[in-house]
């Protein structure tokens, strides 16, 4: 089976890369006090969060249709990392 180096059998390389540059810029808005006058990357940063979601909603889909299958795995997970999480801390 030949691979096109930008498409495999998990997803998208280039909506990956566009989802870590969202989760880059979103860490950074939170971990750093950007002042709100600069004009280039607030924009860029405001616009992160909605952009993964997008992207991440994107993968919850099968042929066009919403897999209710892939939904149930991403909340089990979700929710044992939220109980893992309030054990630990």
């Amino acid at each position: 089976m030949k691979i096109n180096k930008l498409q495999w059998e998990g997803g998208n390389l280039s909506l990956y890369v566009l989802k870590l540059f969202c989760a880059i810029g979103i860490v950074l808005q939170h971990a750093t006090s950007i002042s709100y006058e600069n004009i280039i990357l607030h924009p860029l940063m405001r616009a992160a969060v909605p952009c993964f979601l997008f992207i991440s909603g994107y993968y919850l889909t099968e042929n066009g249709k919403i897999s209710l299958n892939k939904i149930d795995k991403q909340l089990r997970k979700i929710i044992k990392l939220i109980i893992l999480y309030n054990v630990l801390f």
